[in-house]
Formats: C-alpha cells, structure tokens, sequence
C-alpha cells in the first residue's frame, strides 16, 4: 500500500482536470470524486486533484515526469498535455490547469552525460530522441581495442572532448597506446574539429 501520494492544488477545475488526464493515459481512472477533490490513477500512479481556489497556485518547482520509450510516446503525451497549455524548455510544459509536466525519453540520463547530449538538450523545446543520440554519441571514444581504451581510462579519458586536454606525446607515452589507436583517435577529433593540445 503506497503511504505517499501527490496532492495538487488546482484553482477550482479539479474534476475537469481529472476527465482530462484519464482521456490522455490509456492506464488511468478515477477512484473517488466529490465536489472538493478528485482522485485519479495514471499508469498506476495516485494524484489526489484539489479544488483549493486561488489562494496558492501551481510552480513549475514541482512536476510530473512521463518516462517515454519511444519517439511516438513523447509526440503523443507532448501534444495532448500540452493543448490550451505552454511549451516550455527541455521538454517540460504547464498544461492549462498549471501542472507542470516532463515528457522525457528513457535514455535521457545516458545521453545528457555528454556535453554533446547536454547542449542539445538545452537547446530543444519538444525533445527529439534522434537527434539527442546522434548529440551524445558524437562525443563517443571510437572503438581502438581493449588495450588502448583501458590506456585511456587509466589518463581518465572517457570521451572524445576530454582528449584535447592532452598531447599527442601525453597519449603516445600511455602504455597500450599503438600508432593505430592514435590515428583513429585523431581521426576522430578531426570530424568533430578538434585537436589534440600542443605539445
């Protein structure tokens, strides 16, 4: 039995809130309503909706985060959620009863660990899978053989933005780093158009 449930204060449309968001999750329902509040379950989650009136309001401080898999998931929840509401950055909106929402893909945490996948983050609105993968493994060390990358994480290198710090002799010197590994390596940079510090 779940001891914690989110409880909103909205202004005075609670039970409009609660049709609303039981049309949009295919897993959802109301419980229990009466003319002060509502309770609803989306995807197995419990919000108890609030008629409080005007006294406190809604921040973007607190939000409700949709896990998505796919691309399709995010249009559809970023499109529904977000009619008569506003788009806000990093794929958060306020729908128009003031609750804030993240529509965010699973593997957001995995591509926002590079400052590839970061920035394209913080560039987007509605977030775009494609493009953010494609952000963050563009900072991705190419594929040298087993010696060579653990050459490169003993120097503490585990992305390609961490290479210009260092010097092609810094590099040569890692014991597991061959001429091969450092022409790819190079290779790499130059895509991206980056280089290896002077020596």
């Amino acid at each position: 039995m779940k001891t914690v449930t989110p409880f909103l204060w909205l202004h005075k449309d609670a039970q409009a809130a609660a049709k609303f968001y039981v049309s949009i999750f295919k897993n959802a329902r109301i419980t229990s309503s009466n003319p002060m509040s509502v309770t609803v379950v989306l995807d197995g989650q419990t919000l108890i909706l609030f008629n409080g009136g005007p006294h406190y309001t809604l921040t973007p401080a607190l939000s409700l985060y949709v896990d998505c898999k796919t691309q399709k998931e995010i249009d559809y929840y970023w499109k529904k959620l977000g009619q008569g509401g506003t788009a806000m950055r990093c794929g958060w909106l306020t729908d128009k009863f003031g609750v804030t929402w993240q529509i965010i893909p699973s593997d957001l945490g995995k591509w926002i660990s590079t400052p590839g996948g970061m920035q394209a983050m913080m560039s987007m609105v509605k977030l775009d899978m494609k493009a953010l993968e494609k952000a963050a493994t563009a900072d991705a060390l190419p594929a040298i053989g087993k010696p060579a990358e653990r050459a490169l994480a003993s120097a503490g290198i585990t992305k390609l933005s961490d290479l210009p710090k260092h010097s092609f002799a810094e590099l040569h010197a890692l014991h597991g780093m061959g001429p091969k590994a450092l022409k790819i390596l190079q290779a790499a940079l130059r895509k991206q158009k980056l280089a290896l510090r002077a020596s």
